[in-house]
């Protein structure tokens, strides 16, 4: 039986998911960043300023549509500096201290007229004051995605604690053009590994021209309209990209398929050390388009990350093995 991993029926559409204009510290009006990026082929825009919400749905059209939201953030905290910067003495608060950022996206913005209150709990910087926004983001109807963890130099001891999460920012584009560095499957696995279930996007995080078509994700959805696309979000039909297109992708008799665009490699990841690839000879111009890696009972979950002739990334979410049967054979059906 065939098991779509990404809905068999539907369109793709390209999305945004992080962004800033001129209402905060972008240089480009709203009206400027949708023309930009509409003419790139993006049909999904979140506006995600810096902690104030914002409905510019009035801005939709047939071909594209807005996400209402914004980007909340826990101040940053002297004492959390990097022990290689607390050497020298204090630190001022800047780019060698913590952060936390979360971009919060309305599930029903016919039913959000603002943000979360959580003035009394920016300050200090602390486990308990960033689950706690997170909490209230919830339970104000908003979805809660876990920004550059890299960059904001989160450590495993608090992202690992982190609750109620829906999503992370697998690829930040502005930082990842930077320095290679917010592309963090790693911390997604991390957080697999102590039972954070998250669905991965991407965004440009959007201030200059230098950030723009960096990093998007691209929805499977059936129709392009804001409910199809925060369910598609919800439920992790999409995928996160720099380059490379993931056209299909589905699990039948426990053998995960996937088609793709041309691509240097197709890598698949478990929660374990096994993994598989299929790959282009070294110091080759062949291609490689499609893969099919079998599934073990033992995986407990499994991730693909496609790599392009650049070394451009995609990457899916995280699959659980509970999530469906996936036709997996049983080690002892076999060995009978």
């Amino acid at each position: 039986m065939r098991h779509y991993l990404l809905p068999r029926d539907g369109q793709f559409y390209k999305g945004n998911l992080h962004s800033h204009s001129t209402l905060s510290d972008g240089n480009f009006t709203p009206e400027e960043l949708k023309e930009i990026y509409k003419s790139h082929g993006y049909s999904v825009y979140a506006y995600s300023e810096h902690n104030e919400y914002h409905d510019l749905r009035h801005l939709d059209d047939a071909d594209f549509i807005t996400l209402p939201s914004f980007e909340a953030s826990v101040r940053h905290n002297y004492a959390r500096a990097p022990y290689h910067a607390l050497l020298k003495g204090p630190v001022p608060v800047g780019s060698s201290t913590e952060g936390m950022h979360l971009n919060m996206f309305a599930i029903d913005p016919d039913k959000t007229t603002d943000m979360p209150y959580f003035a009394d709990i920016q300050e200090p910087f602390s486990l308990e004051n960033i689950n706690e926004l997170i909490r209230r983001g919830n339970e104000a109807g908003f979805i809660v995605s876990y920004n550059h963890p890299h960059w904001s130099l989160n450590s495993s001891a608090l992202y690992n604690k982190l609750e109620g999460l829906c999503a992370i920012e697998l690829i930040n584009g502005g930082s990842y053009r930077s320095s290679a560095m917010d592309f963090t499957p790693h911390v997604m696995r991390e957080m697999a590994w102590n039972g954070k279930r998250l669905v991965a996007i991407a965004g440009d995080d959007t201030h200059r021209p230098t950030h723009f078509f960096q990093a998007w994700t691209m929805f499977k959805a059936p129709e392009l309209s804001h409910k199809a696309i925060i369910k598609a979000l919800q439920k992790g039909n999409c995928y996160a990209s720099t380059g490379p297109e993931i056209k299909e992708l589905y699990v039948e008799d426990g053998v995960v398929h996937i088609k793709t665009s041309e691509a240097q490699g197709i890598f698949m990841a478990t929660a374990g050390r096994r993994k598989d690839s299929n790959l282009v000879p070294y110091d080759s111009d062949e291609r490689v388009t499609e893969a099919a890696f079998p599934l073990d009972e033992n995986d407990v979950f499994f991730h693909i990350i496609v790599k392009d002739m650049h070394g451009r990334p995609a990457a899916t979410r995280i699959y659980y093995l509970d999530e469906a049967d996936f036709g997996i054979p049983s080690k002892e059906n076999t060995e009978a």
